[in-house]
This record gives C-alpha cells, sequence and structure tokens, in this order.
C-alpha cells in the first residue's frame, strides 16, 4: 500500500513542480513535512544534508530518501519512478514531435517557457519560506500576466514607473539569464550607480557562462577608454549562488562619477 501511496503522491509533484532541485527541495518540505508530516523538520534537514554529499541532482536523491523514510526501499524506488516519470514522457513526446509542429506553435511554446521560468523563481522562493515582491504595469495585469501569489505585488501606470519603484524598494540588482529586458534593467540600475543615485550592488549570475560574451564587451569598453577600470570592476559576477550572496554583502561601492 504504501509504494502505491508514494508512487502516486510524487507522480503528482513531478507534474505540477516545474524548475530545478532548488525549487523541488521548497515542494517537498511544502508537501511532506508541512502538509502530510511525513516526516518532522529535523529529519528533513538531515536528509537534505546528505544529498549536499552525494553526485547528481539533489532533489532526485531527496525524494529517493524521503520515499524510503515512508516506506522502506520501495518507497524509495516508487518516489524516484514516480517523480521522474513526467519528465522523462514529455521528453520523449518532444524528441518524437517537436520537428512536426508548426513554427508558430513552436514559438509560442518558447514565449511561454520564458514566462515560467519567472514564475518558477518566485514560486521556489515562496516555497522556501522566502518572500516575493512583485512591481507590474497595468497594461500587463490587464493581459492576466501578474503573478497571484506574491507577498505583495504593486501596480503601476508604466514601465519606468515600474522600475524606478523597483530600484527603490531593492537592496540588490541581480541580473539571472534574460534579454533585452533584463539588459535593461541592470544596465539602468548600473549606470545609476556610477553617478551615485544609489550605493547598492549590481550583479550577473553567470550560469553555465552566459554572460561570457557580455563581459567581455565589458572589458573592451574599458579597454576602449569608454569605462573606467573602477566601474567595470564594481559590476558582482558570480556563477555560484554562496559566492553571489557573499559578494553583494561585502560590496562595497566605488567613488561617485564626476564627483
Amino acid at each position: 500500500m504504501r509504494f502505491g501511496k508514494v508512487f502516486w503522491e510524487f507522480l503528482w509533484l513531478g507534474c505540477i513542480s516545474f524548475g530545478g532541485p532548488a525549487a523541488h527541495v521548497g515542494y517537498f518540505h511544502r508537501r511532506f513535512v508541512v502538509r502530510l508530516g511525513w516526516l518532522d523538520e529535523a529529519t528533513y534537514a538531515r536528509l537534505l544534508a546528505l544529498t549536499q554529499f552525494l553526485p547528481g541532482p539533489a532533489s532526485s536523491q531527496l525524494g529517493f530518501a524521503i520515499g524510503r523514510h515512508r516506506g522502506g526501499l520501495a518507497g524509495g524506488v516508487a518516489a524516484f519512478l514516480g517523480f521522474t516519470l513526467p519528465s522523462f514522457l514529455i521528453m520523449v513526446m518532444v524528441a518524437l514531435y517537436a520537428t512536426r509542429l508548426p513554427e508558430a506553435w513552436l514559438n509560442g511554446l518558447v514565449t511561454g517557457l520564458k514566462w515560467l521560468a519567472v514564475v518558477v523563481v518566485a514560486d521556489a522562493v515562496l516555497a522556501g519560506g522566502g518572500q516575493v515582491y512583485g512591481v507590474i504595469p497595468e497594461s500587463l495585469r490587464d493581459r492576466e500576466l501578474a503573478h497571484q501569489g506574491l507577498t505583495r505585488l504593486d501596480v503601476v501606470g508604466s514601465m519606468h514607473e515600474r522600475k524606478a519603484l523597483m530600484a527603490d524598494m531593492a537592496d540588490a540588482f541581480v541580473a539571472l539569464p534574460g534579454g533585452p529586458g533584463t539588459m535593461d534593467e541592470i544596465f539602468e540600475a548600473w549606470t545609476w550607480g556610477q553617478l551615485g543615485y544609489h550605493s547598492k550592488p549590481c550583479a550577473f549570475y553567470n550560469v553555465d557562462g552566459y554572460y561570457d560574451d557580455l563581459l567581455a564587451f565589458i572589458r573592451k569598453m574599458s579597454g576602449a577608454g569608454f569605462l573606467k577600470p573602477e566601474y567595470a570592476e564594481m559590476v558582482i559576477v558570480a556563477d555560484q549562488p554562496v559566492d553571489l550572496v557573499t559578494a553583494l554583502k561585502n560590496y562595497q561601492p566605488p567613488s561617485r562619477k564626476w564627483s
């Protein structure tokens, strides 16, 4: 009986849990500690700590450990199978049918996944007990693009008002991998920092070398004389979360430009 119960619980999570291991850890805690009470906080913390010393994705290892805790070895196997089955089936379907879909459908799918990435980050923070604050223009809110589960959501009249309010609320500015909108926001925050409008850190979270080419261009700006070295170096670059947070905490702003 426990094999089936564990399998269905993890199959359900496998169908609705988006994001990477960090997000999954939050989903597991909310489901199996808070809601179902399968294990207490201390046990969950021990299992989570153990996964940090093992190779491979922490979410799969943690899921197996929770299943084993609940139903023995069979429960661990049930958890692993249930959680990984949905993504495996989706990958098979994509491999078989993606080339047969019209290009417009594929473009729509990619656009949807971009929006989903933002939702995944917000949900992972909320699942981990954090707080998420959002600022959105009325025009996007009216198109039903607002996340309804945030700690707080401010609706403003324009993108200019949005950026101004975000800058005022923020303690730091971190650019995750993104497109033109991300570039616009991080470069504006960086420029404001140079001019002394704020003394908050600006950073690129350089996942898998995503920003390597951009960072090379920034160095080229500096070498060509368009950017003083101290202002090029004021931007934090990190590819690991712990390193990023440490650098943000230790940030010291340079002297104000033209002061």
